[in-house]
């Protein structure tokens, strides 16, 4: 398994960082989340499963025109670990043509769902054409646990590091979810990064790409 392979920072000096959203796009969250964002002049990036796009194409489609980055995050959110490699490589290829079909855009980074991969997933990922994008060791925000606004505010500045891909959830493989404190957590974050002088920027521009 090659390290080149997947990425979870970036290697730089600037005071720039990664906000990443797994599982959408959700109807009432994720523009709540681009709103915030136009506020503050943030972009982050949306790692998204395809039965949701197939259900809010619009708000993937907001996600682009507003500067915001897109990843594949398969079609069903399966396990990859303990997928076989056809269907792998079948959730990889369906979400693909339905972002394409959304958005005219053909994204370039994948998220395994629940981080769950081994070496064959790496392979078929990097076959695909994809990066595999992970995250920061001490930023998972975890916030899909509902553990609270403070919890996630801290969990992400107590550990604040340039280049750090920080992972958080607008949706969930259910779409009945409740994603309150992570936008409330925003309202915190977004402002402090300013006051702070952090850059909120896609992946791809955090790596250079």
């Amino acid at each position: 398994m090659s390290a080149a392979l997947f990425i979870k920072n970036a290697a730089t000096d600037r005071k720039q960082i990664a906000l990443t959203f797994d599982d959408g796009p959700h109807p009432v969250f994720t523009p709540q989340i681009m709103d915030l964002f136009k506020k503050y002049g943030a972009k982050g990036t949306f790692f998204v499963t395809g039965q949701h796009v197939e259900q809010y194409p619009e708000i993937a489609s907001r996600l682009l025109e507003e500067g915001h980055e897109v990843g594949n995050h398969t079609y069903s959110h399966p396990r990859l670990k303990e997928t076989d490699p056809e269907s792998t490589k079948e959730e990889i290829e369906r979400t693909e043509a339905i972002i394409l079909d959304a958005t005219g855009f053909k994204t370039t980074l994948f998220r395994p769902p629940f981080g769950s991969y081994n070496e064959k997933t790496l392979e078929i990922i990097a076959d695909a054409g994809y990066q595999c994008i992970l995250w920061s060791e001490k930023q998972d925000t975890k916030d899909f646990s509902m553990p609270g606004t403070d919890r996630i505010v801290d969990q992400v500045i107590g550990n604040l590091q340039n280049g750090d891909i920080i992972l958080m959830h607008d949706s969930s493989e259910d779409p009945v979810c409740n994603r309150e404190q992570t936008v409330e957590a925003l309202t915190i974050l977004l402002p402090w990064f300013e006051e702070h002088g952090y850059e909120c920027v896609t992946v791809s521009k955090l790596l250079d790409k």
